[in-house]
């Protein structure tokens, strides 16, 4: 008679869903106990928004005169990029962009070697990146979460949204009325009441910001910080030996690109600091002369080209502080 197995499923379902909870979702890296929110199309939600404290030095939304997202401040967004559908068949997936965190990325240097060499309009789309946020959110009042999910009622999610799709409609009710700027504010923030559409594209679903109210709430006590990830750590970013085979499926055109670490001298890592610091301060001195020339275009080009009409068209649209509003112009004229 063969013996049976013993097995405690109890011990061990419990621990994997333990491990699944702080699992990697995608390109984010989430501790455990700290869930994701997920939009759902065509509802009706409230959102608590909650600040972290900045730790990246090189945060997207500093800015240093008005100590916004500056080291050791609370700042309540992490934007980043996305390159979609790198890799081919299986393997395709969703990658953050290198350039979110102050790294060159393989992708966005093949896409301007391939611009300079003529390559096609469709080509270069395709290499394209989009811009995301992510949030530390309480979801308040969302049936699905006060019915299935009880024990993570008042429980901080962190919220990964597309830029088009909530902080475009947010940035514009912001400028529109000055008082609701406080709304991430512990103790005079404010509940954001949502009403979201369902939009298509290629046959999938997704959640779109239609409107905006800002309602009155109780403030939060202090030490909730305590209890909010590091928005600035949840990103995982993939080394570049692993994005170019990735990408270029093991055969890189990049195969110049020198990826030898074991051999490299003892001083190699702080030799590319300073050159990535120096590549860094001469393009962050050419982005500000390139904002100042923008202010006189009255096209709302900064370089000078037709808004709206030669968007992605050249070399200066890859990191373009207007590119997104450029793209949306060019889709309402077409």
């Amino acid at each position: 008679m063969t013996k049976k197995r013993r097995s405690s499923f109890k011990d061990k379902t419990a621990v994997d869903a333990k491990r699944q909870r702080g699992t990697q979702f995608s390109y984010l890296n989430l501790p455990e106990g700290k869930p994701q929110f997920k939009e759902k199309p065509g509802s009706r939600i409230e959102l608590d928004f909650i600040p972290y404290e900045v730790t990246d030095p090189n945060h997207p939304d500093r800015i240093d005169e008005e100590e916004v997202a500056v080291k050791g401040t609370l700042w309540y967004k992490r934007p980043f990029k996305v390159h979609h559908n790198v890799g081919a068949g299986d393997q395709s997936r969703t990658i953050v962009c290198p350039s979110s965190v102050g790294q060159p990325c393989p992708i966005c240097e093949y896409r301007a070697k391939r611009r300079q060499e003529g390559a096609s309009q469709e080509e270069i789309q395709k290499m394209n990146y989009s811009y995301r946020n992510l949030y530390i959110v309480i979801p308040v009042n969302v049936e699905e979460y006060e019915k299935w999910y009880k024990d993570l009622e008042k429980v901080p999610h962190v919220w990964d949204v597309a830029q088009g799709n909530f902080q475009k409609a947010l940035n514009e009710e912001l400028r529109e009325d000055p008082d609701t700027r406080t709304f991430p504010d512990l103790e005079e923030g404010l509940t954001l009441k949502l009403r979201l559409s369902e939009e298509e594209i290629f046959k999938t679903t997704y959640a779109k910001t239609s409107k905006i109210q800002f309602l009155e709430r109780e403030p939060y006590k202090e030490d909730i910080l305590d209890d909010v990830p590091n928005l600035d750590e949840v990103l995982r970013v993939l080394p570049n030996k692993e994005i170019d085979a990735l990408f270029f499926s093991g055969e890189s055109p990049s195969s110049e690109r020198q990826f030898e670490e074991e051999d490299e001298p003892e001083d190699a890592p702080r030799q590319r600091n300073r050159r990535r610091e120096k590549e860094k301060d001469e393009e962050e001195g050419k982005d500000k002369e390139e904002n100042h020339r923008g202010k006189t275009k009255k096209n709302g080009c900064p370089h000078g080209f037709a808004f709206g009409t030669d968007y992605d068209k050249h070399e200066e649209c890859d990191n373009c502080d207007v590119w997104e509003r450029c793209e949306d112009a060019k889709k309402e004229g077409d």
